[in-house]
């Protein structure tokens, strides 16, 4: 299928009762992509065992898919830089087949029409190519690739989408149904914000692992040494003690330091 928005699902395709569904719209598969930083590509016209089958589509009818991906990464808080993600349309041919190089043509006062976008409905674009069809005119198959980069959180660009924030972190969309989708087990799951402040934890604990672990390499190191020289001056332990555990720096006056 192609429908990328949720409002896009036929209401025949949901159980409202038992809150199922025999079909999901694309963009949650595109917001646990995203959430999940590592990127990942949906093909439309691609059949779950592998299969490239395609999808029939007029000039317009791809006009509307691309619109209609664009509307609903717009409606994502925050909304999606295009810069994350990039489409590819690649036609379906038979082997032996010659690549197309001519289409018919399509006035651009056509393709600049509004398309009804966000309902189950028809568009005037659909109705369109039931018309060719009818005039024994078949659309071209396509492949729709709709392919999400990984994130880097170093990038400016990124980081401009979380201005507060002081370590570099993935940042965390909402899909345009209002709940947040992760990537996990070759699956989509959702997340709750409970879920969501233990992955920040994780990734503050992760970020700053390198500096506890040198800070914890001095502490053993300064430990060692305290314990080495406690051995060699016993007579002065009660003294290097008052050194080392002095919080505050100040100096140990002399006079309390006996030979």
């Amino acid at each position: 299928h192609r429908n990328i928005s949720i409002g896009e699902v036929p209401p025949w395709c949901v159980n409202t009762k038992e809150d199922t569904r025999t079909r999901n719209a694309a963009c949650r598969n595109l917001c646990g992509f995203l959430n999940t930083g590592l990127g990942g590509t949906i093909y439309i016209g691609i059949l779950d065992k592998g299969v490239v089958q395609g999808v029939r589509l007029t000039q317009y009818q791809l006009d509307h898919l691309l619109l209609s991906l664009r509307d609903s990464l717009d409606n994502f808080s925050p909304p999606v830089p295009r810069f994350m993600y990039h489409t590819q349309i690649v036609p379906v041919l038979e082997a032996g087949d010659p690549y197309p190089t001519e289409f018919l043509p399509c006035p651009e006062w056509v393709r600049a029409e509004p398309h009804y976008l966000r309902s189950h409905m028809l568009c005037w674009c659909d109705y369109d190519s039931l018309g060719q069809f009818h005039n024994g005119i078949l659309p071209m198959s396509f492949v729709v690739e709709i392919t999400v980069l990984p994130v880097d959180k170093e990038d400016p660009c990124i980081k401009a989408l979380m201005p507060g924030l002081k370590i570099p972190t993935l940042p965390v969309f909402q899909c345009e149904d209002g709940q947040v989708y992760f990537r996990k087990h070759s699956s989509i799951v959702k997340y709750s914000m409970t879920d969501i402040m233990e992955q920040a934890k994780e990734e503050v604990a992760i970020y700053y692992m390198p500096q506890l672990m040198g800070a914890w390499k001095r502490w053993k190191m300064i430990s060692s040494l305290l314990e080495l020289v406690k051995k060699m001056f016993p007579q002065q332990e009660k003294v290097i003690d008052e050194i080392f555990s002095n919080s505050k720096g100040e100096a140990v006056p002399e006079s309390s330091i006996s030979d």
